[in-house]
């Protein structure tokens, strides 16, 4: 039985991550049909669209992380879980693909910043021998969620009704406002001023820093392949039921789950971590 060591402090972000992981991970196996068959918007505008959508996405990570080190991340966290919830919701009005282009803008922006202020809370908020265990063991929850959430998704993209695409979208709008909630009960963590003569997003000046997250980043087209390529080939190209691509997502996010932990455990030092990686890398 696989336990995860999850602080109790963390527990309520837990439960909170398995809760939105469920509506997103609907959503991330239908969303490629929804856009295309529901509102009816060509590849083409579909593709502009979220590749507006993801530039936005990178360009806010930064300041909202210098937002969240002087506000507090738990405060960030809530706000940006409340807009997700709000930009959802507004997917279901979206009428062509301008309205379509702010709604997923925004979104993005603030998924992409969620990211980083929800490592900087969990830092604050756990020991440092701790962090590593705490940071998988929310992975795990997440991937749980999304297994749930996706075999949802499949029944709503067979069903292939704007009803059905409805629900799907009002749950995972709920699904963020839960998380938000159970974010807000967590303790608050004390702010950092910046240093005097920081310099400002100093990051991006570490050379390996950056080689190594434009690696990642092309790593990661492997979501993109699942939750857009895959239903749009399966829907459009195939014989395959249409829910052929959500159990695609069900299966991926069960295997991450169960390796997960044990995989960062392996990542103890630089060097333990480049093996994981370059391992990872090979199997995807």
């Amino acid at each position: 039985m696989l336990t995860l060591p999850l602080p109790s402090v963390l527990r309520p972000l837990g439960a909170g991550t398995f809760v939105s992981a469920v509506g997103n991970g609907a959503w991330y196996a239908s969303w490629a049909l929804f856009l295309t068959r529901v509102l009816e918007l060509p590849l083409a505008q579909a593709g502009i669209a979220l590749t507006i959508a993801g530039a936005a996405g990178i360009a806010a990570a930064a300041p909202l992380g210098y937002v969240a080190d002087r506000v507090g991340p738990r405060e960030v966290l809530v706000g940006l879980t409340v807009v997700r919830a709000a930009t959802m919701a507004g997917l279901e009005v979206a009428d062509g693909v301008v309205a379509l282009t702010a709604a997923a803008s925004l979104m993005s922006a603030a998924q992409h910043g969620a990211t980083g202020v929800r490592t900087a809370l969990v830092v604050g908020l756990t020991e440092p021998e701790r962090r590593l265990d705490a940071l998988a063991s929310l992975r795990v929850i997440s991937h749980a969620g999304d297994a749930v959430g996706a075999a949802a998704g499949a029944l709503v993209i067979q069903l292939d009704t704007r009803a059905a695409y409805a629900a799907l979208i009002g749950a995972n709008a709920l699904s963020f406002l839960g998380y938000a909630a159970a974010a807000a009960r967590l303790p608050r963590v004390r702010t950092r001023a910046r240093e005097p003569g920081a310099a400002r997003l100093g990051a991006l000046r570490d050379g390996p820093y950056v080689a190594l997250a434009a690696i990642c980043g092309v790593l990661t087209l492997c979501w993109a392949m699942v939750s857009t390529a895959l239903p749009l080939w399966v829907a459009g190209h195939t014989e395959a039921p249409r829910a052929t691509s959500g159990v695609v997502v069900v299966v991926s996010s069960v295997a991450i789950a169960a390796l997960q932990v044990r995989a960062g455990r392996a990542a103890t030092r630089p060097a333990a971590a480049a093996r994981v990686a370059v391992l990872s890398g090979a199997a995807l």
